[in-house]
């Protein structure tokens, strides 16, 4: 099992342009255009756009058989909260095949696109930036990552 993760809309600039498209490229484009859009629709400090996560689950020979939303209550801080869509909502807590206990959740590998080809999920922010979220955080800050990264990020005028 795998923690998935991707950047709101970032997928979205990923698909803009065709394979070739720099990533450099690609991420001006999402923290031009699509970051915007989203820290307004969220409501959000500028600049900060959240993390989406999902539980990914392979078989053996790494095919995918399970990809649900991860769990939402982790997000918001209420331990009794249950998004309607998300993998508890379908399926009973994971457990630890050799313990029995339910699994930690803060344990879960985080998946690591450095090496994947493409832009998709996460892979632009890894890929580019060289940076990748700690389980289930929930927001990033992405002025503040792209200057320690040394990356482009825009200039914008105070509303």
């Amino acid at each position: 099992m795998t923690l998935d993760w991707t950047l709101d809309l970032a997928a979205r600039a990923a698909t803009v342009r065709d394979f070739r498209t720099e990533l450099g490229d690609l991420w001006r484009h999402y923290v031009d255009y699509e970051a915007p859009r989203v820290t307004a629709a969220c409501h959000l400090p500028a600049d900060t756009v959240p993390i989406r996560w999902y539980v990914r689950g392979q078989d053996k020979w790494g095919a995918i058989v399970l990809s649900e939303v991860a769990p939402q209550q982790f997000l918001t801080g209420d331990a009794d909260q249950a998004a309607e869509d998300d993998i508890l909502a379908h399926y009973e807590m994971p457990t630890n095949v050799g313990t029995g206990q339910p699994i930690n959740w803060l344990r879960v590998p985080v998946a690591d696109y450095s090496r994947v080809r493409g832009a998709a999920g996460g892979a632009l922010v890894q890929r580019h930036l060289g940076w990748r979220p700690a389980a289930f955080q929930a927001t990033v800050n992405l002025r503040k990552l792209a200057l320690l990264a040394g990356v482009y990020y825009p200039e914008r005028q105070a509303a």
